[in-house]
């Protein structure tokens, strides 16, 4: 089977749900090890097999001490923690192997013993399956004849170039839209006056002004914050801790750089701070097809995970039953077309049917990750937009 059909084959099997860890072994993992472009045969990896430090999930190549890895997975709706990180690298450095593979199907990583520290310190590389070239450039790399003649090195540097080569782009986005935001909505600005010089060559627009130019781009700008509420003992967003300081500046970019990649599902959104016993921020998209059901699309950011998913709102702000059950007696059809697995909770769901997505501590410490995150966010959420849009019509109101 060929690779691309085997990743398909694999999200197809685990959008499906109910899958425990053996289930994931066999009708995932097995077939992705065996696709062509990987390599590998039955006779190539043992299940499961006593060795030193353990019992480990995957030993593959075991008959070859100087290539062969280990492999620790973990049940789909497991989320991958630094306990699982730490078992995967024991069994490895147990037994003198250099790589340790960590995944529950969706999320695949690769860490590297033989660098010094915690097992989050020997995190090389990370993909999503649902992210198919990256996913399939990630099993390649450790695919039988990548291992066997040592590339898997050369794959991590790619990985490590490429990701910083995102970061610079990001930055530059960054930048520029910055720019942008302050000079374009400004009449007197400069740049503003060389557009408008530039424009009155064009047949029609001789008579253009500054405030032509400024009215027309004002639609491209970036989000405003909005609805920062103050917290208690705080009277401005100004105060807010640097936590939450650091979450509204993420959603400030991430508004700003949908809308340079010119999607419109992202246009209107609206940052606002959750007050609770951990500060989350929220960002909501008011999409019109879906606002005149009273249903949302919204993001929540803490520190340690995001969700996505669809928000009803109801007179009384209290959950719908009659909406849920429409929602879930479609659940199949909509799952399918999503390729994630939702959270469905009737008595939550006033907080939404979410997708749950997992933050490594860095991602948003560290600037230089958040391009990438991006990414994966704008993905989830236009996928779930996707997913619900043609049920939403027939849905009866809140």
């Amino acid at each position: 089977m060929r690779l691309d059909e085997a990743i398909q084959r694999a999200l197809d099997r685990l959008q499906q749900g109910h899958m425990n860890e053996a289930n994931l072994r066999v009708r995932v993992i097995n077939n992705l090890l065996e696709a062509d472009e990987v390599g590998y045969e039955q006779d190539d990896y043992d299940l499961e097999e006593s060795a030193p430090g353990g019992k480990p999930d995957y030993i593959v190549l075991p008959h070859d001490r100087k290539h062969r890895f280990f492999l620790e997975a973990k049940a789909p709706g497991v989320e991958l923690e630094e306990r699982h990180a730490e078992q995967a690298t024991h069994y490895a450095y147990s037994n003198g192997s250099r790589w340790a593979v960590l995944t529950n199907g969706h999320v695949w990583r690769l860490y590297d013993t033989t660098i010094r520290g915690l097992p989050r310190e020997r995190l090389v590389v990370e993909v999503r399956l649902e992210s198919k070239v990256d996913a399939a450039r990630f099993l390649v790399a450790l695919g039988k004849d990548s291992v066997t003649n040592e590339r898997v090195e050369g794959y991590i540097a790619e990985e490590k170039e490429r990701k910083k080569t995102v970061a610079e782009q990001g930055k530059r986005h960054h930048l520029l839209g910055g720019i942008l935001d302050t000079e374009l909505p400004n009449p007197a600005s400069p740049l503003v006056a060389a557009i408008c010089e530039h424009l009155k060559n064009r047949e029609g627009l001789g008579t253009i002004n500054s405030d032509d130019v400024c009215a027309n781009f004002r639609q491209y700008q970036t989000p405003r914050q909005t609805d920062l509420p103050s917290q208690e003992g705080k009277d401005s967003p100004q105060s807010l801790d640097p936590g939450t300081q650091l979450l509204c500046d993420y959603w400030k970019e991430f508004t700003g750089h949908a809308q340079r990649k010119n999607l419109p599902l992202f246009a209107g959104a609206a940052i606002k701070v959750v007050s609770g016993k951990e500060n989350n921020v929220n960002l909501d998209l008011e999409e019109k097809g879906f606002a005149e059901k009273d249903c949302y699309l919204w993001f929540k950011l803490g520190p340690k995970r995001y969700l996505a998913g669809l928000w009803v709102m109801t007179e009384s702000e209290k959950p719908s039953p009659k909406v849920y059950e429409f929602l879930v007696s479609r659940k199949a059809a909509i799952e399918k077309a999503l390729g994630l697995r939702m959270n469905w909770d009737l008595w939550n769901l006033e907080q939404g049917i979410v997708y749950k997505g997992a933050l490594a501590k860095k991602d948003l410490s560290d600037r230089a990750n958040w391009p990438r995150l991006m990414e994966e966010m704008i993905d989830v959420m236009t996928r779930i937009h996707a997913a619900f849009a043609p049920h939403i019509q027939g849905m009866p109101k809140a």
